[in-house]
């Protein structure tokens, strides 16, 4: 069975993001009277709900993130669109920041790198075997029949002949660590990250294409040039978020829990009683504590909802200057960096300060970071409208899908290898 294989980083985000990519990439095969591919995603174990099997999580967000962006009946008229393998999540799964320690993460890395990468060589030597469908149902692939390989941010190196890299707004692994190094604000070990970054190098020593979002993980840093040949500046990798017509009863904030485990149980959303709104949330255990009310993250578009707190990575803050688009200027709030946090999230977070799209919670006085968060979302429009200018779309996923195809399809992309980031 001929088929996509995917790959990618830590957090909902990123595969979510994935599901986006296939769905529009075999549109446009579709489109152009080729078959649409099944796309093998690691199944990770531990993104799991609490007591439930292994990569439950990742299920449900998987289904979620589909029907959002193509309809409640896309899985059933494409049941073989997504096929979950749980043996490359559980190589994937070694070396995932699970949140307790960004440290342990490298650790884990440099030992286990190498290893996995000959464990996966295997899997696809070893030829045919089961995996399933998001709907449960036992199918045969060959590895080796993988066409295309879409990578998010690869932890995992599979050395695939077309494989196209995307930072789900991250940069590169290799180039955070190496720029960490000279951070003050970093107090991770310095000698361990050294250590991992010849690993991380090699993750991404062989793909056709990099796509760097705009805004991303480096916005913070006005000086910084291409680091690739075939590196590409791209919209924001996500979809415009549609419209939700919930009806919500109070003017509220929406929590996102992160998809780091370690974090998600730590105190830092402890700031969100203090705000005076109602809370929604997608995860049960926060709206127990804070009597919030059950909403997903992607149904953030509602007019009711003032305002999200969420760790920066890049599909949160995305989607809100998106919001704009629908004529809401929805404020930004987010945790302080931790210092055993990914450093990404420091560049994160000092990208979004530099580029005015949201506000660190300060918490001896929230309420005034909500405030300043909600002055600075009136700007959103026009900061939307210059990425438009730039690149002719606002949709990421579309301008990615599109640009890997014209690619593949030997179609001329020069004019979009040109383009710099705002």
């Amino acid at each position: 069975m001929k088929h996509i294989q995917t790959t990618f980083a830590h957090g909902n985000g990123p595969f979510s993001r994935v599901v986006d990519l296939v769905i529009e990439y075999n549109n446009l095969r579709e489109k152009n009277g080729l078959e649409r591919l099944p796309a093998v995603f690691p199944l990770v174990p531990s993104y799991a709900f609490k007591g439930k099997e292994p990569g439950s999580r990742q299920k449900q967000y998987m289904k979620e993130v589909a029907e959002e962006a193509a309809g409640k009946e896309f899985l059933l008229e494409h049941p073989y669109e997504f096929l979950l393998d749980i043996k490359q999540g559980e190589l994937l799964d070694k070396v995932l920041f699970k949140g307790s320690n960004y440290v342990e993460a490298l650790k884990d890395l440099i030992e286990h790198s190498e290893r996995n990468e000959e464990d996966f060589l295997r899997l696809i030597d070893n030829g045919e075997r089961e995996i399933e469908t998001l709907a449960g149902e036992k199918v045969t692939i060959n590895p080796k029949d993988a066409e295309i390989e879409l990578s998010f941010n690869n932890r995992l190196r599979t050395g695939h002949p077309n494989s196209f890299y995307i930072n789900g707004g991250a940069g590169y692994f290799s180039e955070i660590l190496v720029r960490s190094l000279d951070m003050p604000r970093v107090k991770l070990n310095k000698e361990i990250i050294k250590k991992a970054i010849p690993h991380a190098e090699r993750l991404i020593d062989y793909q056709k294409l990099f796509f760097m979002s705009d805004p991303g993980v480096f916005s913070y840093d006005r000086d910084r040039t291409k680091a690739k040949s075939t590196e590409l500046s791209c919209p924001p990798q996500i979809h415009i978020p549609k419209l939700d017509d919930t009806k919500l009863e109070k003017d509220g904030i929406l929590v996102v829990v992160t998809g780091i485990s370690g974090l998600a149980e730590s105190e830092m959303y402890d700031a969100v009683n203090e705000f005076g709104l109602q809370i929604y949330s997608g995860d049960d255990e926060l709206n127990r504590k804070f009597s919030g009310i059950k909403h997903p993250p992607f149904k953030i578009a509602n007019p009711k909802i003032k305002a999200q707190i969420a760790r920066t990575g890049w599909s949160s803050v995305w989607q809100i200057h998106m919001l704009a688009e629908h004529g809401f200027n929805t404020g930004l709030l987010f945790p302080a960096y931790t210092p055993n946090d990914d450093p990404e999230i420091l560049m994160n977070n000092d990208g979004v300060k530099r580029l005015g799209l949201g506000v660190e919670i300060d918490v001896k006085n929230p309420k005034k970071s909500l405030e300043n968060a909600l002055k600075l979302a009136e700007l959103n429009r026009q900061f939307n409208d210059i990425l438009k200018e730039k690149y002719g779309t606002l949709d990421g996923i579309d301008y990615v899908a599109e640009t890997i195809f014209m690619y593949e399809q030997k179609k001329d992309i020069s004019d979009r290898l040109k383009i710099e980031p705002v």
